[in-house]
């Protein structure tokens, strides 16, 4: 396999033999506690994309064979998930400024910024209106203060209840 990004404004290129196993282990042994083929995915492999998560431990995935799984990160365990399913999206924040900076080899005048946090429809990462209420996990990404779950979206910093 071969992996290669020059810059973070240009797309890896990604070998053409390049797959994915994502891979659990024990933190006492260092042995494999369990397995998951997710197949040619360059998105993973590039880290273009961050997989959906739908719960604390909890990201989607394609398997091998395409198929949309709920993987359970701390466990392993699976269960099969449908595209319309909502979860939460990073999506990249991208700057631009006039007034570019020197970087030594030249001036730069567009850069990344930290990740955004978006509901989505889980299979596509289509973006949804954000809810009116949040899951506890999204504080562990955003922020909890005065009863309210805060993040920062494409679109601003929203804040909800916690659900349930």
């Amino acid at each position: 396999m071969r992996f290669s990004l020059s810059r973070p404004d240009v797309d890896a290129t990604v070998s053409a033999d390049a797959d994915v196993t994502l891979e659990g282990f024990s933190p006492a042994n260092g042995r494999s506690r369990w397995r998951f083929d997710a197949g040619r995915d360059v998105g993973l492999i590039s880290g273009r994309l961050i997989p959906t998560q739908t719960a604390a431990h909890t990201a989607l995935f394609r398997s091998a064979g395409g198929k949309l799984v709920a993987l359970n990160l701390a466990t392993g365990a699976r269960a099969a998930a449908t595209a319309n399913v909502r979860g939460w999206c990073r999506k990249v924040l991208t700057y631009h400024q006039d007034e570019g900076y020197d970087v030594g080899t030249g001036v730069v005048h567009t850069y990344i910024g930290q990740f955004a946090l978006v509901s989505c429809a889980a299979g596509s990462q289509r973006r949804l209106a954000p809810p009116p209420t949040a899951p506890a996990f999204v504080a562990a990404i955003g922020a909890r203060n005065a009863g309210l779950i805060a993040w920062s979206d494409t679109i601003g910093v929203i804040a909800a209840p916690p659900a349930g």
